[in-house]
């Protein structure tokens, strides 16, 4: 019985890392079943008894990347040791490099989306939602405990920093998810536009 269920895990997590690579390189429409499939060396059969349909599997895909990238925002910020802006400046590289991937595939998405329909796409929105801006806010909130943050909401603040940070996809292509620029922004959320007095600080 336990041999069943890790063959069946198994055969689960193969079917979304080859979906993720296809659906990446082909678009939403651009891949069938059947391709999804061969590409998973198992019968059509085999895949629909993980998934039901095309649909519920770019869902699955989707939901799979959100809680990764929010578990990516929690080990680079942890990584990048106590500092909590430190620690920001490492989430929000990481939320870059997301932003450039959506990017690459908006076609992918914005396919996937109109078949989705409104209510799931609702859905996964919450999922984003719950994990990536939870991580966020985590770093956030990590700050405001050491006194280094101001005590705010730290759902909202995480939301106006991810904002920010979106501006990058509207940049000139040379400027564009570059790691000064992701450090600038960053600067520009902790210390807004206000002038203030030089405190050897050399950001920005």
């Amino acid at each position: 019985m336990a041999h069943t269920t890790t063959e069946a895990i198994d055969g689960r997590e193969r079917i979304l890392r080859e979906a993720e690579r296809l659906f990446g390189e082909k678009g939403y429409r651009g891949v069938s079943i059947r391709e999804l499939a061969k590409a998973c060396g198992m019968t059509n059969a085999a895949l629909y008894y993980h998934f039901s349909c095309k649909e519920d599997l770019f869902y699955q895909v989707a939901i799979r990347h959100a809680e990764r990238l929010a578990q990516r925002i929690r080990d680079e910020a942890q990584t990048a040791g106590d500092d909590p802006l430190a620690q920001l400046t490492a989430a929000a590289r990481v939320y870059a490099e997301h932003l450039k991937f959506r990017q690459d595939t908006a076609h992918t998405f914005a396919e996937a989306f109109r078949q989705m329909g409104k209510e799931r796409a609702q859905a996964l929105g919450e999922h984003f939602h719950r994990h990536v801006v939870g991580a966020m806010a985590d770093v956030i909130r990590t700050g405001q405990e050491r006194g280094v943050l101001r005590d705010v909401d730290s759902d909202l603040a995480a939301q106006a920093f991810m904002g920010l940070l979106g501006t990058l996809r509207f940049l000139p292509q040379e400027q564009r998810f570059s790691p000064e620029i992701v450090e600038r922004l960053v600067d520009l959320f902790l210390y807004g536009m206000v002038a203030r007095e030089d405190t050897g600080d050399e950001r920005g």
